[in-house]
């Protein structure tokens, strides 16, 4: 078995894969969080693969809690019990945070182990304060620019075109994270892009042996690149210029203020209900009073930290055209505003 520890935002994750391909894998996807050490870590993950399906392990005569598209979930005390049509089983325990997944396609393992570590990271991470925004991110000067788009908006192309300026660092690929205050802090992990040839248009300099296949259940084949490989620094500032992207048929992109309130409601969408968010729901929601308390607090924490964010922003709705290098100009044109 090989070992990856992982610190995210103190939650700490201890991976455990069977194969040395799939382990670099899940190295590359969470680099920036790699770590030796997790004895800062407030809270564990222990994850363990295993490449043969144990149907013994979901108990008889227990009934599901709930059918989705992708599974089956059986809830039993503390244990959850996931069973995806038998492609893949998890065995997660609520009491000591360990997850035991059954699953030979290792493409599929490795999507299922990505999304596990994201919804147990996010659920602490919420739990503390710390709260992800469906949006891609850049940095220069001290300003954070942050692009709200929605899924298949366009959001992970515009962000490639802004990083060919090599002067813009990276805030985030997908999930910005803003504290109880309103501010931004880095949270990058990988970029997908289905064509390998707009990979060498973006980045020339990065050696396609470095490239991850990544081949999803639901959608198509995507060749992931892990932020460590591009020559963009991670950092975030203090100052944020917060975007709403629609996509329209204009030929030329527009882009103009908006009131906070009005920014509030793409902040909703994308922030406080998460629509866009990388989050398995199985592993990321409980059943029981308790936990729907927890949701609550969850809920207004977000909402919180949405309006400290926009109360010192600069909000900008932005009307993308077809054109990503005038998209492009524009966007960088609000670092220069004042």
């Amino acid at each position: 078995m090989k070992r990856i520890t992982i610190n995210i935002f103190g939650f700490g994750v201890i991976c455990e894969c069977p194969t040395s391909e799939l382990a670099i894998k899940i190295e590359k996807d969470f680099h920036y969080f790699l770590e030796r050490s997790l004895t800062g870590c407030k809270k564990i993950l222990t994850l363990k693969l295993f490449t043969e399906i144990n149907e013994t392990v979901i108990p008889r005569n227990i009934v599901v809690t709930k059918q989705t598209e992708n599974s089956l979930y059986y809830d039993e005390r503390h244990i959850r019990y996931n069973d995806y049509y038998g492609e893949a089983i998890s065995v997660f325990n609520y009491q000591t945070e360990t997850c035991d997944l059954y699953c030979p396609d290792l493409n599929f393992a490795h999507e299922l182990i990505y999304l596990i570590i994201l919804s147990r990271s996010g659920r602490y991470m919420d739990q503390n304060g710390w709260h992800k925004i469906h949006a891609s991110a850049v940095h220069r000067n001290n300003k954070n620019l942050i692009l709200m788009m929605p899924s298949k908006g366009g959001k992970t192309t515009q962000l490639c075109y802004l990083l060919q300026d090599q002067g813009l660092d990276l805030v985030s690929d997908d999930t910005p994270v803003v504290d109880s205050k309103g501010q931004i802090h880095p949270f990058p992990l990988r970029i997908g892009l289905e064509n390998k040839d707009h990979i060498k248009k973006f980045f020339p300099y990065v050696d396609h042996d470095d490239l991850v296949s990544f081949q999803r259940k639901k959608y198509s084949q995507k060749y992931l690149i892990s932020c460590q490989l591009l020559k963009n620094k991670v950092k975030a500032g203090q100052q944020n210029i917060l975007v709403a992207g629609i996509r329209s048929t204009h030929l030329k992109p527009k882009i103009k203020k908006i009131s906070k309130f009005k920014m509030f409601k793409y902040t909703l969408e994308h922030m406080v209900v998460g629509i866009g968010l990388p989050t398995i729901v199985e592993y990321f929601l409980r059943t029981g009073l308790k936990e729907h308390i927890s949701n609550i607090k969850i809920f207004i924490s977000r909402a919180w930290a949405a309006l400290k964010l926009i109360s010192h922003a600069q909000n900008y709705l932005f009307i993308a055209s077809s054109d990503f290098e005038a998209n492009t100009e524009l966007l960088k044109s609000l670092f220069d505003e004042r």
